[in-house]
């Protein structure tokens, strides 16, 4: 992963580095929740083996906090507070790439299938609550 943290200026206590894993879950399932039906058709028409999924496009979902105003903020916590294995975890990728300055997550198809499986349960069962 080509990301760069400052590891002199975070600091690491569990409290804001478990709200960064949350942050960036509740980011992913947002995005998910928006875009699981339109890029699975694509997976399915194209064949895709992997799906790579835009930091720009989880930064519109992410839903801020006063300590964490921005995702790159919670993904700078968790990958110096944790290290980068635990923030593929919470991706649920395999790689961290970047081309053309731009950052993406890189998930298998068949995790991405089961991930949206999951988000659009979970959207149905917080609609008949």
């Amino acid at each position: 992963m080509v990301l760069q943290v400052n590891e002199e200026t975070t600091v690491c206590n569990d409290e804001i580095v478990e709200q960064a894993l949350n942050l960036i879950k509740e980011a992913l399932l947002s995005y998910l929740r928006s875009n699981c039906r339109r890029t699975m058709t694509m997976i399915s028409l194209t064949g895709q083996d992997r799906v790579k999924l835009s930091f720009y496009g989880l930064f519109r979902h992410y839903p801020s906090s006063d300590e964490l105003p921005r995702f790159m903020d919670a993904v700078h916590v968790v990958k110096t507070c944790r290290g980068e294995d635990e923030l593929l975890k919470t991706l649920h990728g395999v790689e961290i790439i970047e081309e053309n300055g731009e950052f993406y997550v890189v998930i298998t198809a068949k995790d991405f299938e089961k991930l949206c499986r999951e988000a659009l349960k979970s959207t149905e069962s917080m609609n008949t609550d």
